[in-house]
């Protein structure tokens, strides 16, 4: 369960629509995911998702790659974290 990267996406993606969000691909935004409110024509979203690896770290240079188109899109960075997988419980941090 959840062994590659993508099925890791797929389950954050799960995650925030099961907590009421739109979710949508962050590809133009440099991110996983993007979260919308209420449907896209009607609203902006946001927050984009980036997906951590696993047990990866982020250095300051990936940090800082992603934050910073952030604010001139107004949008919030949330860094996703899939924990649990090796005892057959995921859940997002």
């Amino acid at each position: 369960m959840l062994s590659t990267w993508e099925e890791k996406v797929e389950f954050v993606r799960m995650h925030y629509e099961e907590q009421g969000y739109r979710v949508h691909s962050g590809l133009q935004f440099g991110a996983e995911l993007v979260l919308y409110a209420d449907r896209p024509d009607l609203v902006h979203s946001d927050f984009c998702i980036h997906v951590t690896r696993d047990d990866e770290s982020i250095d300051w240079r990936e940090m800082q790659t992603l934050v910073r188109s952030m604010p001139d899109l107004h949008k919030t960075l949330v860094l996703a974290n899939v924990k649990g997988i090796d005892v057959g419980k995921p859940y997002v941090e």
